[in-house]
């Protein structure tokens, strides 16, 4: 059973727990005061002379003093409201926020031809007396806290975690809950334990001794009467001993980290967890985290595979490290494709232009004016370099002036002072609620990286805005007041989310694997250029597991996972937490499915070089389009084909006309990558 908790003690330590925050509240104040938190300051400095502002109207569910959390699996519980609330979906658990509560889900995974889903079917309701809305007061890197609090000031607490099969929750003296069983009906299994089932789905609830229990049919009632208390509802998988998970219910989680380190060719990942009391928990691994294929424990299906449970506070694993490419090895190149390139890459130097004022299609065109400049430095054309770095300087001063703003309406950047970011005006694709900003930034972090290798006096000058940047979408300071920690990333699964809100009822979403893979891409080169080796790290890690993602989750499918038999396609090019669908928000064409995991396919692309999956993804595509030419998307089909057979992608560039190429790229760039491969 719980511990029976002393209150006196738990006062007296927090009372010395205050001390201890006031005397470092006092010691940080003098620090900044006597200039010793200098990254702090030159940082806060710098954000001062940029426009302050939020074009954003969002009630925000979260305590005072709670960064907003935007792109994190459990963004919506900030964004959204009850009754129009959305769920959560942190597997094996799934959440739901009411006007008076929660309800509790253990998705099943069913497929159909163009989609695998797993939809939030509530099996548990949780309610207060009466209606109290639900803040966000504190999460870490797996997990969120919640309360909710009535009109009379009682309320609960409930923390969820990510791959925790655990509920955590608390309620304070005198307060009253209802938890009632939608489906299966409710056994008693002990003293302040039960087991709630419905022949599909299992779960366990487990109280501490000062939460009095009345269970009537499918309802029980939880009260606490002369001092506050605590609560486990927890998933079980089927056919497993319900033992371990209630004995592991005794000790709730108060604490998550995930730590990252490079070293010796591997990636490692570390996930701790801590217990109230330090004993150790269960805890569900993904298969690429996981090095068994059963567990004592059990295992329960997610959309992102069998998650094995096992027992214990860290969870270590191991990737391979990668490193991005960061240019094109043209050495091998013959005289007559180096001709090739050098008579389209002079027109193209001269005909660039920047129309786009947004920072996506904005931000694509200096990716494509980068990667000329790259280009005609290493082919020795230093006339058309020359003309293409004026043109990309003169676009990047642009929209890296920090006053921007009172000159023109367009090509400028802001600081969010709500959502605690920076906004690219003009907007797109809801980037002013900080959707895709890593597929955004990640085209500008490869552009002023570039044009730093040649011009150290724009890296002088502008350095500090490039990584005010970095800090949108991968702030790697925890005590950072401005911008939260690595913005984009979910520490569970090793990939991003790129919708800021992720108010849908499938939960978080990302579609362009590609241009996720492609931000860490640009992060390790400005680490380069930087000669910053935290940054390098960073990025590494970061590209590393996306990477690894990009490859497991959108671009290959394991048709032998339970409830994935009936899909019928080999890529996903759109995977949400709750579903994973054959569909693109731009696009139904199957070039575009397959195109949008591809952009803008660069020299860090290399984590894309798998034979088998991609010539599984061609062969898939031809047979749908019926073995036609591509009517979109020929020139990133030409260059992944290339990746798996050179001639054959060489012989199709001729049929590539200007009107196909996308703002990324540039007919030099295109030939160049098809003939380096």
């Amino acid at each position: 059973m719980f511990r029976k908790k002393d209150r006196t003690t738990s006062s007296l330590k927090g009372m010395i727990t205050i001390s201890i925050l006031l005397a470092a509240f006092v010691l940080f104040a003098v620090a900044r005061n006597t200039g010793l938190d200098e990254s702090n300051a030159t940082d806060n400095k710098y954000l001062q002379n940029l426009l302050k502002r939020s074009l954003v109207t969002a009630n925000l569910q979260i305590a005072d003093g709670v960064m907003p959390a935007t792109n994190q699996w459990f963004s919506s519980l900030i964004f959204s409201r009850a009754p129009q609330a959305q769920p959560v979906y942190a597997w094996p658990l799934a959440l739901k926020p009411t006007i008076s509560g929660f309800q509790i889900s253990q998705p099943q995974i069913n497929s159909s031809a163009d989609t695998i889903a797993a939809p939030f079917k509530p099996q548990i309701e949780v309610t207060m007396r009466e209606k109290a809305e639900h803040k966000v007061v504190e999460y870490d890197d797996l997990s969120v806290r919640f309360e909710q609090k009535e009109a009379d000031g009682k309320k609960l607490s409930a923390r969820l975690t990510r791959g925790s099969p655990f509920l955590f929750m608390s309620l304070v003296r005198g307060q009253t809950l209802s938890l009632k069983s939608l489906g299966g009906p409710i056994t008693q299994r002990g003293e302040n334990s039960y087991i709630i089932s419905d022949g599909t789905v299992q779960y366990g609830l487990l109280a501490q001794d000062a939460v009095e229990i009345v269970r009537a049919g499918l309802e029980i009632k939880a009260k606490t009467t002369g001092q506050p208390g605590d609560l486990a509802l927890f998933a079980i998988p089927g056919k497993t001993s319900s033992e371990a998970y209630f004995k592991a219910a005794e000790s709730p989680l108060v604490k998550t980290e995930v730590k990252t380190d490079i070293r010796g060719g591997e990636i490692t990942t570390k996930y701790d967890l801590q217990t109230e009391d330090g004993q150790p928990t269960l805890y569900g691994t993904l298969p690429f985290a996981s090095r068994q294929s059963s567990s004592q424990y059990g295992s329960f299906n997610t959309l992102e595979g069998k998650q094995t449970v096992k027992s214990g506070n860290s969870f270590l694993f191991k990737t391979k490290l990668l490193t991005p490419n960061l240019e094109l090895d043209v050495s091998n190149l013959s005289a007559r494709q180096k001709e090739n390139i050098k008579e389209s890459l002079a027109k193209e130097a001269d005909q660039l232009k920047f129309s786009k004022n947004d920072t996506y299609f904005g931000g694509k065109e200096l990716y494509r004016a980068a990667h000329l400049l790259k280009l005609a430095k290493q082919l020795g054309e230093e006339t058309a370099a020359s003309t293409i770095q004026g043109k990309l300087k003169t676009q990047l001063e642009m929209w890296l002036d920090p006053k921007g703003y009172k000159d023109r309406s367009v090509k400028y950047f802001y600081y969010d002072n709500a959502l605690k970011g920076i906004v690219g005006m003009e907007h797109s694709f809801g980037s002013n609620e900080f959707n895709d900003h890593h597929f955004h930034y990640g085209y500008f972090l490869d552009a002023a990286a570039i044009l730093s290798e040649y011009d150290r006096e724009f890296l002088n000058g502008y350095r500090d805005f490039v990584e005010l940047i970095i800090k949108d979408i991968a702030n790697n300071n925890r005590e950072d007041n401005d911008f939260p920690y690595q913005r984009v990333s979910d520490q569970y699964s090793g990939h991003s989310w790129a919708s800021g809100f992720g108010k849908f009822d499938a939960g978080q979403n990302q579609e362009s694997s590609s241009e996720a893979v492609h931000a860490w891409e640009a992060l390790y080169r400005w680490g380069k250029v930087t000669d910053n080796q935290e940054v390098q790290n960073l990025a590494l890690g970061l590209y590393g597991r996306e990477a690894q993602a990009a490859r497991r989750q959108w671009l290959s499918v394991d048709k032998e996972q339970p409830g994935f038999e009936k899909y019928n396609h080999a890529i996903v090019p759109l995977v949400w937490s709750g579903k994973l669908d054959y569909a693109t928000f731009f696009d139904n064409s199957p070039e575009a499915k397959l195109a949008i995991q591809l952009i803008p396919l660069g020299p860090g692309s290399n984590y894309l070089q798998s034979e088998k999956i991609v010539s599984s993804n061609l062969k898939a595509l031809y047979k749908e389009i019926g073995n036609n030419q591509p009517a979109k998307f020929k020139d990133y089909l030409v260059m992944y084909e290339s990746l798996i057979d050179k001639k054959s992608a060489t012989g199709k560039l001729n049929s590539i006309k200007p009107e196909d190429i996308d703002g990324a790229i540039s007919l030099s760039y295109l030939r160049a990558f098809v003939y380096s491969q």
